[in-house]
């Protein structure tokens, strides 16, 4: 089960980064996390930007809401979103 807690902003829940890989995609449950590889290269921020904009064009909302908070240089990264709750997320599987 994927762990995800709701503040009055939003929502926060771990992810898994797989970058380099041949695609975008949400790819399942890594440890508690949500799993996400994408084609971009870990380097200045390229990876972070596009784990953001997978999981904003998979909810459905704008990139705006949403933030890598934790873990920019690491696999694994806390990731917040703005005006969504928890059953909101159901799109990514949680």
């Amino acid at each position: 089960m994927i762990e995800a807690v709701e503040t009055d902003s939003g929502v926060t829940f771990s992810v898994r980064a797989q970058p380099n890989a041949k695609k975008n995609a949400i790819v399942g449950k890594y440890g508690g996390r949500i799993k996400i590889a994408v084609a971009a290269v870990p380097e200045k921020g390229k990876a972070n930007k596009a784990i953001a904009d997978l999981i904003a064009k998979e909810l459905n909302i704008k990139n705006s809401q949403v933030n890598v908070v934790s873990g920019l240089t690491s696999k694994d990264k806390k990731i917040h979103i703005t005006g969504l709750s928890i059953k909101d997320l159901k799109g990514l599987e949680l």
